[in-house]
């Protein structure tokens, strides 16, 4: 990617995210870690030189970063957070995607837009729906106790998944930064050796 860009020191980057702006798709070691510094091109998006630069549906970053902030910086639907892994290990990363997609009279407004997971965006924008099995997800509904079930019932109902006051405190802790970080691991040390007085 430095090599097309014709970048060779730290603004490579930087050039590589104002493609995204531009169509551009790719995997990165955000997405991917065995990539390192590689990347895999998903698709060719619009180039200087190729004619007028086509209209855009995208996202701005600071409405993207006043979803994310509203959601916790969690996927709204899987309650993932950037960085975590998934079962794969690949890394999670978060995008603000449309509730009522552009091609279905959906705009860019924060009412029309929640941050999802790459994986459960792909899946909500996929065409052909999802590919689990019926059967194996009804399974798995059907196998949870009475409360879990109606906690899912309640997820379905509000579109989205409820965070309980435990995953509000983890949510801030992460994204307080080191100094609440520091403060929240001191205070927890000290509640724990009290727990063996």
């Amino acid at each position: 990617m430095r090599k097309v860009l014709n970048v060779k020191n730290e603004h490579a980057q930087r050039r590589q995210r104002e493609l995204r702006d531009h169509g551009w798709r790719y995997l990165s070691s955000k997405e991917e870690p065995s990539l390192g510094e590689d990347c895999i091109l998903e698709e060719i998006g619009w180039w200087p030189g190729d004619g007028p630069r086509p209209k855009t549906t995208a996202i701005s970053a600071k409405v993207r970063r006043q979803v994310l902030e509203r959601d916790g910086g969690r996927c709204v639907i899987c309650g993932r957070a950037a960085g975590e892994q998934y079962d794969d290990g690949s890394i999670v990363s978060l995008a603000a995607g449309h509730i009522r997609a552009n091609s279905h009279g959906g705009k860019i407004s924060l009412d029309n837009l929640r941050t999802e997971c790459r994986l459960c965006n792909e899946s909500v924008r996929a065409d052909t729906g999802s590919a689990a099995d019926p059967k194996a997800v009804l399974e798995q509904v059907k196998s949870l106790k009475k409360k879990e079930r109606e906690e899912l019932r309640y997820w379905i109902q509000a579109g989205q998944r409820t965070r309980t006051a435990l995953d509000r405190a983890y949510d801030a802790y992460r994204l307080g930064g080191p100094r609440v970080q520091e403060e929240v691991v001191r205070y927890l040390a000290e509640m724990e050796s009290r727990s063996w007085v």
